[in-house]
């Protein structure tokens, strides 16, 4: 708010009066009769005819609080008193955010001239301070009562003559809004600061208001007391009305030479029993106030002789006696009656301090009913009567029953004399004249005029009233008020009972009713309402009510909440009463559905294979529901179903009107995909009704064990095949591979997401244990594998020691089988030649030939050592002369030891030319056999050599059986050797090693299939140059690692990665692709407008797409219509235009644009304009509703005129079914404007209408003003 400044807050008019007569001499103040006679117009201000300047003040003193108006003049205070105060400055020191402390710095002026001390202070009637002494500085925290500590800070300047700058007012408001400048010199100051937080507004502290009233106890302005001549706040009459005088800056300033002190003096130890405590009339002039300072004390002071005098309203001796010997002829005039100020009742108020220095009345005489005066007037007729400056009544008593008493005195006497030129205003005096048939009658001087128009010293025109003593002292004492106070008492009653119960539960949280009980109390008109979440400092305040309960909706659920309630009325409010830690449960709800998971495996089950969760529940419309003691269909009072699911410990909240409900996939990976989820169904109904919530635990289970699970080794890779999965939310196998059952050793992991009955898994050679697992769309936790399969791969060839010594033999075939011939036939030709040697010797000597011709046959035993040996030798023999031979040699031999036994027999043929060229045939047969060993070998051979070019054909079979180490084997070989190169084969079964193998050495293998086509023949299998050539194949099974097909016709393939380049596929079957560019139609023109396509960044173009399951798009544009039955957007969706049927909202809308609507149901708020006497009908919905009428406000505005106030008051009341149910109040004492507000709120259940009207009436009179205008607006909405 904007600062406020009053620039004549100190330009008094009494001050500006002050300097005019500070200017005039003593004379010109002459007859200033201020007496307490004032009150019968017997004071005349015959010198002051210049125009006094008149702002028409508000007065502090007499009407206590606060003003700023401009005109304010500062008052004089005299003595102890509670005054108001005047504010010069205002201003807010704070941002206006949210949590941000706000500071209201107010600055005001309180009296003029230093004072002694402040006391306490008041705003809005309530003690501020403790009861102390506070002089210049700031108030300390702990002298400050506790209720307002925390809100309150305050400095005070007494308004010494150099002054004091308000340290508070700099610091909060700066130096620029409140320089050191501003010390308020002389004038007595103060400065309030108000923190205002919305803890303390909600706590109910009552001070917190920018227009606050405010006054302060406080001890006047320091003086000088006329009894002692010290300088205190002096509280004797006198002596204020010297320092009123002689002030320069507030008084008369009136020289101290022009006032005999010394009757002064002498009237403030009379008078020193008389308290006088009050401040001057800043709108009344000198006179008045120093007739309102004399008043106090019974005090005269007039102009004698140039000075002013000072005497007492008592009982006095006569100083003068007149007769016709010293009056002048033709100068008396005499009155006896009464006159137009005539009365016979003194009403004297006066501001009491026992009643927080509000104005009472004491009425003069007591007994009004039994007084002789007016008994004999026949009639009360007033005088009212203010003391501004007395505050006791015993001391009123004495002033006033004066006062009264002097209507008594109805004789009034006017003369002019020459003698007695001392004679002196208040002195008694003897007047006797014959004609007017007085005889020493006793008046008292009001008046005396010297003229120099007669005698030798001129005369004295002298007025005088009526004189007698028992007016001073016939005393009467008034009926004093009882200051008691009323019966009633201001502090109201406290609620008690106070409880609090749930009603109910909506989507928007739980719903509390509090109920109370309280005594009824006159004084109060609603009942304020306030919670809080429990742990946390700041109340809110909720609303307020006049009856007996009150409906808190929206409460966070599961939230512990605090409460607390008071009594209020107008002023003053009752203790809180709270409750703490209250969260309570819902007393009635909706029955609970019955939910069930529609596509569970089995009937009622909670387990499903699909991605999706499909919930039904059953149809509830029909059930009873018992509302508040009233039976009714459920589907009056539904609103809808609340779904929460929990999921990874997150709950989500959906809503629908539905009897069934689906959790997408989709939602479930928006949610962190979870296969196990937690979901409550729950009914809400209008009125904040919630069922039970029905809870089922669902799950989709992992993928069941693969069925037909197979795996076999192929190429430097293990193929797995298994039945292909009917499970809807298959998603693809994981595999592992190891070399242990336990599947710990080598363990590899394959996993092949959307495989097709077929996985390859490409590995090293080796022994596996293989096993094989299918997972589904919510991964691979808990995948169930089947039983291991070992597989033994080999990709390459094993070449073994075994096969190399196969092989070695092999090569050695023909120089093994030599080395075993020549052996043998060593040993035979060894045998025969000695026989020879004996026969040669014999023949030669007889015989000498060219061509010899031999014929041989030897048959041996011989014993070798322990063996046995029997030989037999067939030898046929040629030999020419040329060179030429031929021998035919044929050896059996038999050994046997007793352990082994064996036979050997050797057939040679051979034919020769001189050695270099040979024909030869060897047939070489063995058998060995022993006690555990058996042992066979047939070898032949086939050989020519010319001349160092040798062929060979050599073949072996051999077998072997061996007890010992239980070995079986057998061996063929077959070699065929051309002068190095060869050909041939073996084979080989070896029992021990388990090994059956077929060696071919040859570097071309074909098989011919049509021997009668020579040139051109059918090859369907041919090895030639290291490659394999197959004319046509049938493969069962077959294993490839690397395939180059140039035209293949496949009936069924099941590539796990393949690359074709061109391919045309009738029918195909394809788990996984990866496409390297596009795939489109063949009619794709590469337009979009013809054909389709899709494209490897993403792109892809149809012409119509049938979707029947779930469809998901970042972003997209229709230009055509979009059709759906039901739909779920998880983010942004945006339209242009369109049309939509049934639409729910579940979360929070927000409309830019206008909101057009042909009928709105739900939590929207419709408002009533309530006019004065008008009735207003809400009708029935059928659902429950809460009305709230948050201001009831009327304006009261009283009229000041003159010193006179006449208050107004106002009342509006708001009527609910005909039944008063809250009014809003204003009483207005003054001129100033006063607002009453009120507010109430109740709920309306459904089905239920009510009536709603507001009724005002004032009171006031002599032009006060007071009305209700406008009307006041009512608020119905969805509860």
């Amino acid at each position: 708010m904007p600062p406020v400044i009053i620039a004549a807050a100190v330009a008094a008019a009494s001050a500006a009066a002050a300097a005019s007569m500070a200017a005039l001499a003593t004379t010109a103040i002459v007859a200033i009769a201020v007496a307490a006679a004032a009150v019968t117009a017997l004071v005349t201000y015959q010198a002051m005819k210049q125009t006094v300047p008149k702002f028409n003040s508000p007065d502090s003193a007499s009407t206590i609080g606060t003003s700023t108006d401009p005109k304010s003049v500062v008052p004089v205070v005299y003595g102890n008193s509670r005054v108001g105060a005047i504010c010069v400055y205002k201003d807010v020191k704070g941002t206006g955010k949210v949590n941000d402390d706000m500071y209201l710095v107010s600055i005001y002026a309180v009296a003029l001239g230093q004072i002694d001390s402040f006391k306490n202070l008041y705003l809005d009637n309530k003690k501020i301070l403790a009861d102390g002494v506070y002089r210049d500085g700031v108030v300390a925290s702990n002298n400050i009562i506790s209720q307002y500590r925390d809100v309150v800070q305050v400095e005070f300047s007494v308004g010494s003559q150099n002054g004091r700058h308000l340290t508070l007012a700099s610091k909060f408001l700066g130096a620029d809004k409140w320089p050191s400048t501003n010390t308020g010199n002389g004038i007595a100051t103060m400065c309030v600061v108000l923190k205002k937080t919305q803890d303390a507004l909600t706590s109910g502290v009552d001070i917190l208001q920018p227009n606050s009233q405010v006054a302060v106890d406080m001890s006047g302005t320091i003086i000088t007391d006329l009894t002692d001549g010290s300088r205190w706040a002096s509280t004797n009459g006198a002596s204020q009305a010297v320092d009123y005088l002689t002030n320069t800056n507030y008084g008369l300033g009136v020289p101290l030479e022009n006032i005999d002190l010394d009757s002064f003096k002498a009237v403030a130890v009379q008078t020193n029993n008389f308290y006088s405590h009050g401040s001057t009339d800043p709108n009344s002039s000198f006179k008045s106030n120093l007739s309102d300072l004399c008043l106090g004390f019974g005090g005269v002071i007039f102009e004698s002789f140039g000075k002013l005098v000072c005497k007492l309203d008592g009982p006095d001796v006569v100083k003068y006696s007149f007769d016709e010997s010293n009056i002048l002829a033709t100068s008396v005039e005499y009155t006896d009656g009464s006159t137009t100020d005539y009365f016979n009742t003194l009403n004297v108020a006066f501001n009491d301090p026992n009643a927080d220095y509000a104005q009472n009345i004491l009425r003069y005489p007591s007994d009004p009913n039994n007084d002789p005066v007016i008994a004999k007037d026949g009639r009360i007729i007033a005088k009212d009567v203010t003391y501004r400056f007395v505050k006791d009544t015993a001391q009123l008593d004495k002033l006033s029953s004066i006062e009264r008493n002097k209507c008594k005195l109805t004789q009034t006497l006017s003369f002019a004399t020459a003698d007695a030129y001392t004679l002196q205003v208040w002195d008694v005096i003897k007047f006797s004249n014959e004609e007017l048939q007085l005889k020493d009658a006793l008046f008292r001087v009001t008046s005396i005029t010297r003229t120099m128009e007669s005698g030798m010293v001129g005369s004295i025109q002298v007025t005088a009233v009526e004189y007698n003593s028992q007016i001073y002292t016939d005393m009467d004492y008034a009926v004093k008020p009882d200051n008691t106070g009323s019966s009633i008492s201001s502090s109201l009653k406290t609620p008690y009972n106070f409880k609090a119960m749930a009603t109910g539960e909506t989507v928007y949280g739980k719903n509390v009713l509090l109920t109370w009980d309280c005594d009824h109390d006159f004084n109060r008109y609603q009942f304020f309402i306030q919670y809080k979440e429990s742990g946390s400092n700041y109340w809110i305040s909720i609303g307020s009510t006049s009856q007996y309960s009150f409906t808190i909706t929206g409460l966070k659920t599961g939230t512990n909440y605090d409460y607390r309630i008071c009594a209020a009325g107008l002023f003053y409010q009752s203790d809180w009463v709270t409750l703490i830690n209250q969260n309570p449960d819902v007393t009635y709800a909706l029955p609970a559905p019955v939910v069930k998971l529609r596509n569970a495996t089995t009937t009622g089950g909670l387990i499903t294979t699909d991605t999706d969760f499909f919930f039904e529940w059953d149809d509830q419309s029909k059930l009873d529901v018992d509302v508040n003691g009233v039976k009714r269909k459920f589907v009056d009072v539904f609103d809808r179903y609340q779904i929460r699911v929990t999921t990874n410990n997150t709950t989500y909240t959906y809503f629908t009107r539905n009897l069934s409900w689906d959790y997408t996939f989709a939602m479930n990976q928006s949610n962190i995909l979870s296969r196990e989820i937690k979901v409550g169904v729950s009914a809400i109904g209008f009125g904040g009704m919630k069922s039970t919530e029905t809870v089922l635990t669902v799950k989709n289970e992992q993928h069941k064990a693969l069925k037909g699970f197979v795996a076999s080794a192929g190429y430097g890779a293990i193929f797995t095949q298994w039945t292909d999965s009917t499970e809807p939310d298959y998603a693809g196998v994981i595999i592992q591979t190891a070399t242990d059952t336990s599947f710990t050793q080598n363990l590899r992991i394959h996993q092949a997401r959307n495989a097709i009955e077929l996985a390859t898994i490409n590995l090293p050679d080796g022994a596996y244990y293989v096993r094989g697992a299918g997972f589904d769309m919510f991964g691979i936790d808990g995948v169930i594998y089947g039983a291991a399969l070992y597989v033994d791969l080999q990709s390459r060839v094993e070449w073994t020691s075994q096969d190399k010594e196969a092989l070695e033999d092999f090569l050695n075939l023909d120089p093994k089988f030599e080395d075993m011939a020549e052996k043998t036939l060593q040993q035979a030709n060894d045998a025969l030649q000695a026989e020879i040697d004996i026969l040669k010797t014999s023949i030669t000597n007889d015989y000498q030939r060219d061509i010899a011709a031999s014929v041989t046959d030897l048959k041996t035993i011989v014993q070798d050592g322990d063996a046995l040996v029997t030989s037999k030798l067939d030898q046929v023999k040629t030999d020419a002369a040329n060179g030429l031979s031929s021998a035919v040699t044929n050896l059996t031999k038999a050994i046997s030891d007793g352990d082994k036994a064996q036979g050997t027999a050797l057939q040679t043929v051979k034919t020769g030319l001189e050695g270099k060229i040979t024909a030869e045939v060897h047939t070489l047969n063995q058998t060995i056999t022993t006690k555990d060993t058996a042992q066979s070998t047939a070898l032949q051979q086939v050989k020519s050599n010319v001349e160092g070019q040798i062929a060979t054909v050599t073949q072996q079979s051999k077998t072997l059986v061996d007890n010992l180490t239980n070995n079986v084997n057998a061996n063929y070989t077959l070699k065929l050797d051309a002068n190095g190169v060869v050909t041939g084969m073996q084979l080989i079964a070896d029992s021990a090693s388990g090994k059956s193998a077929v060696y071919f050495n040859a570097k071309e293998f074909m098989v011919i299939s049509d021997a009668t086509n020579t040139t051109a023949p059918v090859i369907p299998f041919a090895v030639q140059n290291n490659k394999v050539f197959i004319n046509s194949a049938v493969i069962a099974d077959g294993s490839i690692g690397n395939a180059k097909i140039g035209n293949a016709a496949i009936d069924t393939a099941k590539i796990v990665d393949g690359s074709i380049t061109a391919a045309k596929i009738g029918n195909a079957q394809i788990g996984s692709a990866q496409i390297a560019n596009q795939i489109n139609s063949n009619t794709w023109d590469g337009t979009g407008n013809t054909g389709w396509g899709i494209f490897k960044d993403g792109r892809a173009y149809f012409n119509n797409i049938f979707a029947r399951g779930h469809i998901e798009a970042a972003s997209g544009s229709f230009t055509g219509n979009v059709n759906a039955n039901s739909g779920y957007f998880a983010g942004e969706l945006r339209a242009g235009s369109g049309y939509m049927n049934n639409i729910e909202i579940g979360a929070n809308c927000r409309i830019h644009g206008t909101l057009t609507a042909n009928q709105i149901e739900g939590d929207v708020t419709k408002g009533y304009s309530l006019t004065n006497g008008v009735v207003n009908t809400i009708p029935p919905m059928p659902f429950n509703r809460m009305v709230s009428i948050p201001a009831i406000i009327t304006t009261a505005t009283g009229r000041t005129t003159g010193e006179y106030d006449f208050a107004a008051s106002s009342a509006l009341t708001l009527y609910v079914n005909g039944v008063a149910v809250a009014t809003a109040v204003a009483h207005s004492s003054s001129s100033q404007t006063v607002t009453g507000v009120a507010q109430y709120s109740f709920e309306l259940p459904a089905g239920q209408s009510a009536t709603l009207r507001v009724s005002g009436s004032s009171t006031g009179a002599n032009g006060a003003s007071n009305a209700f205008t406008g009307s006041v607006t009512a608020l119905v909405f969805k509860n």
